[in-house]
């Protein structure tokens, strides 16, 4: 999903290798092992993560299906928009995966859609620039820009608090974009809206529910 520049991808690696959550994973030995070999992606089709799907949290199923869907793109990425067959298996296991992908292929579109006027052709590669960001996505560059770092050898972290209040408005941007009849995603919405709180016990009132279980602002 865009360009990653290579200060950052380093970084990244760096991060990830001596992060103790991950228990000293060597990331070079893991993706090896997920892109030339089959079996850690067998593994997805299975019932057994399908089962722990089930009994997850929302939140926590509405996590994994946008990082699994990453790594679809990731992969396709790497192979000229091509993947593995075995990610059938997976997709069929997962059939959540689509309704997240119709709703992400309809962002793409509102991100790169010209509706702004367009420029008189000046000459005959003026067709070779590509898509341009529409007005929407240029005005969310813009707060994206002034909220995180400029410089490729610095980054924010995702507790920040001024990087939670804009993923949270971008988010809400698009939920309510979602809504609307054009879009026609209200469906697709409930892969991230949240639980029901429990009743409270007796007369006691019930906490306020909240709006979403997670947000794929990433």
């Amino acid at each position: 999903e865009g360009e990653v520049p290579v200060l950052a991808l380093n970084r990244g690696v760096a991060a990830f290798t001596s992060s103790p959550i991950y228990g000293q994973c060597q990331a070079q030995v893991l993706l090896t092992g997920w892109y030339d070999q089959n079996q850690l992606l067998d593994l997805f089709a299975g019932p057994q993560i399908r089962t722990a799907y089930d009994c997850a949290k929302k939140r926590l199923r509405a996590q994994f299906l946008c990082a699994l869907n990453r790594a679809t793109l990731a992969e396709a990425k790497r192979h000229n928009d091509c993947v593995r067959g075995n990610w059938q298996a997976v997709m069929m296991q997962f059939p959540e995966i689509g309704m997240w992908r119709e709703l992400y292929d309809k962002i793409r579109m509102r991100v790169w859609s010209r509706d702004e006027i367009k420029r008189e052709r000046g000459s005959m590669w003026d067709d070779e620039e590509g898509p341009r960001a529409s007005a929407w996505a240029k005005v969310w560059r813009g707060r994206i820009g002034a909220i995180l770092p400029r410089g490729m050898d610095a980054a924010a972290p995702w507790t920040d608090p001024d990087v939670r209040q804009l993923c949270v408005a971008l988010w809400k941007d698009i939920a309510e974009w979602a809504r609307t009849p054009e879009v026609d995603c209200q469906r697709h919405l409930m892969l991230f809206t949240a639980e029901q709180p429990p009743a409270g016990p007796g007369d006691a009132p019930a906490a306020a529910p909240d709006e979403w279980a997670f947000v794929p602002a990433a």
